[in-house]
């Protein structure tokens, strides 16, 4: 099979600078940012989420707007992107997921997941 066809995207700062022409880079790049320029990030926002009290947020997981998350869920190492919708008991670790996905009950995404 082929690979993947992904656009290249660049970022520069006065902190460093990344070039993205693979997924794998894309991710890799989402870690740095939740490492060394938290200024840059969507905060978590309580007001616009509905995060159940018994679902646990590493610090360094992010969580967009108006994100719907269930019980007993876990994240780590994370971005959870805006209108994000997140089943029971679901544990999402080095992930992205992008705006407006839906995960259901009971899945687990671990290492590099790009959604």
């Amino acid at each position: 099979t082929e690979p993947e066809s992904v656009g290249c995207y660049a970022y520069k700062s006065e902190e460093f600078t990344v070039r993205v022409n693979q997924i794998h880079n894309y991710i890799k790049f989402n870690k740095a940012v939740f490492e060394h320029m938290d200024h840059m990030l969507i905060k978590n926002n309580p007001s616009t989420c509905e995060v159940h009290k018994m679902t646990q947020v590493g610090k360094c997981s992010r969580i967009g707007n108006d994100v719907k998350i269930a019980e007993k869920c876990s994240f780590k190492r994370s971005f959870i992107g805006n209108g994000v919708q997140i089943g029971a008991h679901s544990k999402i670790i080095d992930s992205v997921l992008m705006d407006y996905v839906t995960i259901e009950d009971n899945v687990s995404l671990t290492k590099l997941y790009y959604l």
